[in-house]
């Protein structure tokens, strides 16, 4: 079992002498209360520790500080079910993106579309604005043919 190495003693440090241990029964657990008490250290760092684990979600909490882990097993079990996984979809084809569809969709439409001529249009002084020069669009506005 693990032990939380930021915490001195837990729960079950503080019952070990009734026999209160990791793998008691929620029954023992109970049961150490009357231990404590019959042999006068039901002191009240003893309560507290009795009360952590008298509770189920409480003692899930101490217990997870106290699993069994071997970490390098639980990361090659992991590496290995990520490879096994990247493996079962590596043959699975992706979809096409929305670029590919909206390419298919304009060549389907492209005969509908008809040329347009575009002329350079030259616009007029307006008298009240005092502008320099006459604007010409082909000088703002470049197209690709």
């Amino acid at each position: 079992m693990i032990k939380d190495p930021l915490v001195d003693s837990d729960a079950y440090d503080v019952l070990a002498g009734v026999g209160v241990t990791p793998h008691s029964s929620m029954r023992e657990v109970l049961d150490g209360s009357f231990e404590l008490m019959a042999q006068g250290r039901m002191t009240p760092d003893a309560r507290r520790a009795w009360d952590e684990l008298r509770s189920p979600p409480r003692r899930l909490v101490v217990d997870l500080l106290r699993y069994p882990v071997d970490l390098a097993a639980e990361v090659a079990q992991a590496q290995a079910a990520l490879a096994e996984a990247l493996a079962r979809w590596a043959d699975v084809p992706l979809p096409p993106g929305p670029e590919a569809a909206l390419a298919e969709q304009l060549a389907a439409i492209a005969d509908d579309f008809r040329e347009i001529a575009v002329r350079s249009v030259a616009v007029d002084l307006i008298p009240e604005l005092d502008l320099p020069a006459p604007l010409v669009t082909d000088d703002f506005v470049r197209f690709d043919r």
